[in-house]
């Protein structure tokens, strides 16, 4: 299930092979533990978020007791974030982990990637797009 009070930090170069599969490194399963839940990243910048089934249940009870008028804002976000989302991913044997096809065209990934520590998610970026973030001015 993934420690939920560890954070995660640290970033790693990463290739996606022929099958889509990305390398998640060592550090980061043993907290994240398995299967895992990839949604869109929140924010701008377009990339993939990798939660620990602990915190993609934390996200659902969150949705389930918002109010649709009170924040229809925040609802429809919330809506777009859960219908995009793919639960129950397995990262192998080997510490990889397919990504499905609409999230990697959705953050752009080609080849190159980053597999970075964000608190308590994962990211996984197009590496331009990840340089690009951390080079900005005003990040």
């Amino acid at each position: 299930m993934g420690n939920p009070s560890l954070n995660l930090n640290g970033n790693y170069s990463q290739t996606l092979d022929s099958k889509n599969r990305v390398i998640i490194p060592q550090k980061f399963r043993s907290i994240i533990g398995n299967p895992v839940t990839m949604m869109r990243g929140i924010g701008s910048e377009k990339h993939i978020r990798v939660a620990s089934a602990f915190r993609w249940d934390e996200l659902c009870e969150k949705f389930e007791i918002m109010d649709e008028d009170e924040s229809p804002r925040e609802y429809k976000k919330m809506r777009v974030l859960m219908s995009t989302s793919y639960s129950d991913l397995n990262i192998d044997g080997q510490g990889r982990i397919t990504i499905p096809a609409s999230l990697r065209e959705y953050a752009g990934l080609t080849k190159d990637v980053v597999v970075a520590g964000a608190g308590r998610y994962v990211e996984i970026w197009d590496k331009e797009a990840f340089e690009k973030m951390i080079n900005d001015d005003e990040f």
